[in-house]
């Protein structure tokens, strides 16, 4: 075990109870290291903040994608600017809107990617409650593909689920993760290997499937 695992199963001898967002927390990791109940309170959105959303309507001949929430995974993010700024050499129009707070250095590495800023469009932080019907009401495509290597990714719940489900918006995450198989059996987006699959190549497939996504 590592010294943070190492830590945390001393400091959870004190705990009776333990609240987890997401039931892979208990199944893939605190069951090793807490013996104790688990109490899975998930990240679902206020219905309040969602009252009477509408999403714009689709234009046939683009295709907005949204991240958002604070900006990391770089990796993933640096393949989503290449393969969008690839799509336009082909003549498919895809634009991105980046909506969230992140790192300065992080910030500046992922604009360092971008060899077409006309594609992109990075509206900064946002307050959750006045922004994010906005924010939703614009995009086509919610990416959220993380890191599927990383273990609190493979497990964990993140809000861009609820949001896909409240929205009706199609939702792209990593695949092999829990959040993964979630969109899988209620089939409400797709699921790609970042390090193994061609997103280039999934995001045109998409884009030429996206009118069949919004009337089934």
């Amino acid at each position: 075990p590592s010294l943070i695992q190492f830590i945390e199963k001393n400091l959870l001898r004190r705990v009776t109870k333990l609240i987890i967002s997401s039931p892979s927390f208990a199944t893939k990791y605190y069951s090793k290291i807490f013996q104790n109940e688990t109490i899975v309170l998930e990240n679902i959105p206020r219905k309040d903040v969602w009252t009477n959303f509408r999403k714009k309507e689709l234009n046939k001949d683009s295709f907005n994608i949204g991240f958002i929430g604070i900006l990391r995974y770089k990796k993933s993010i640096k393949k989503l600017i290449q393969a969008v700024e690839e799509l336009e050499d082909i003549g498919i129009n895809v634009k991105v809107n980046f909506s969230g707070g992140s790192i300065p250095d992080d910030l500046t590495e992922i604009k360092s990617y971008i060899k077409k800023s006309h594609l992109f469009n990075f509206s900064g932080p946002f307050q959750y409650k006045k922004d994010i019907q906005r924010l939703y009401s614009d995009i086509d495509l919610i990416f959220a593909v993380y890191d599927e290597y990383d273990l609190n990714c493979k497990i964990a719940l993140p809000n861009k689920l609820y949001e896909s489900m409240i929205t009706k918006i199609p939702i792209l995450v990593a695949k092999n993760t829990y959040v993964g198989s979630i969109v899988e059996e209620l089939r409400i987006g797709e699921t790609i290997s970042i390090e193994k699959e061609d997103l280039l190549l999934r995001l045109k497939e998409i884009f030429y499937e996206k009118e069949s996504w919004y009337t089934n």
